[in-house]
C-alpha cells in the first residue's frame, strides 16, 4: 500500500534524527502502534448491488451503511432475463482527533442477466463501470512533521455474480465482484505517482442476507477485498461491512 511505504519513509526519516536519539521509551511505542496501524486507505470498495429479481417489471432499492460510508442503490428488471442498475458511495471519515480521514464519492452504472432456478433459486451476471474520487490524509505533528495528502480521480471495471435464494420473508446468497481499478491524477501532496503503480485488480466476495416484509426487509452484507497484484501500491480497505433496508417493489405489474 502507498500509504505503508510513506509511513515507512517517515519512519526511517525520524529514526535518522537526533530528536529520535533522546526519545523516551513510551514516546517510541506509540509511534511505532501509529506507523503499524496509521494505512489509511484510499480506495474503498462500495457495498454489492445484489437484487435477486425474479420477473420483469421488478425494482429493487437499496440503502446501506458501513465500511464504504453511505451507499444508495437502484435496480430493475427490464425482461424476464436482463436488468439494469445504478449504484452511488458518499463517505468521509475523519479520526476523533481530526488528523486523518478518507473522503470518497463514487458513481457506477451496469447491465446484467438474471434466472430463477428451482423454488426459490436466484441467479445474477453483471457487467458494470463506474468513476469516483477519492482522498486520505494523516499527519505525524506531534513529532515535527507536515501533513501528508494522497488525492486521486480513478474508474473502475467490474464484472460480478450473485447466486442465492429469495422468498417473501428472507433472502439470503453469496456474490463475488472482480473490479480492475485505475487512478489517475494521483498525487501524494505534489508528487505524481508512476503510471505502473494507478492500476490494482481485487476479488470482492461477500455473504449477503436480507429478512422482513415482502417488500421490505433489513439487510446486511460482509466480506473482503483482495489485491490479487502483488505490486498494487494502493491504499485499501480489506474488511468489507455494510447493514440497511431494500426495498422490492414490483409496480409495473398492475399497469400490464
Amino acid at each position: 500500500m502507498s500509504l505503508f511505504f510513506t509511513h515507512l519513509l517517515i519512519t526511517i526519516h525520524y529514526f535518522s534524527t537526533k530528536k529520535f536519539r533522546k526519545m523516551k521509551k513510551n514516546q517510541l511505542l506509540i509511534l511505532l502502534v501509529i506507523f503499524f496501524a496509521g494505512c489509511a486507505p484510499v480506495y474503498v470498495p462500495n457495498a454489492l448491488n445484489t437484487p435477486m429479481f425474479e420477473e420483469k417489471g421488478d425494482i429493487n432499492a437499496s440503502f446501506y451503511g458501513g465500511t464504504s460510508g453511505t451507499d444508495f442503490q437502484l435496480s430493475y428488471a427490464v425482461t424476464d432475463n436482463i436488468l439494469v442498475l445504478a449504484n452511488g458511495s458518499f463517505a468521509r471519515r475523519d479520526s476523533t482527533d481530526d488528523t486523518d480521514f478518507h473522503e470518497h464519492t463514487y458513481g457506477e452504472a451496469g447491465v446484467g442477466f438474471y434466472s430463477a432456478f428451482g423454488k426459490n433459486g436466484r441467479s445474477e451476471t453483471i457487467i458494470g463501470y463506474g468513476m469516483g474520487k477519492a482522498s486520505a490524509e494523516g499527519d505525524f505533528s506531534f513529532i515535527g512533521l507536515d501533513k501528508y495528502l494522497i488525492t486521486g480521480t480513478y474508474r473502475r471495471f467490474f464484472l460480478q455474480g450473485n447466486v442465492g435464494f429469495g422468498s417473501e420473508g428472507f433472502d439470503g446468497g453469496l456474490a463475488i465482484r472482480a473490479s480492475y481499478l485505475t487512478f489517475y491524477d494521483l498525487k501524494h501532496g505534489n508528487e505524481d505517482y508512476d503510471e505502473e503503480k494507478m492500476t490494482g485488480f481485487f476479488a470482492e466476495p461477500v455473504l449477503f442476507l436480507r429478512a422482513g416484509w415482502k417488500y421490505v426487509k433489513l439487510q446486511t452484507q460482509i466480506g473482503f477485498s483482495y489485491p490479487f497484484s502483488k505490486s498494487t501500491s494502493l491504499g485499501y480497505q480489506p474488511f468489507m461491512f455494510s447493514f440497511g433496508v431494500n426495498v422490492n417493489l414490483n409496480v409495473f405489474d398492475d399497469l400490464m
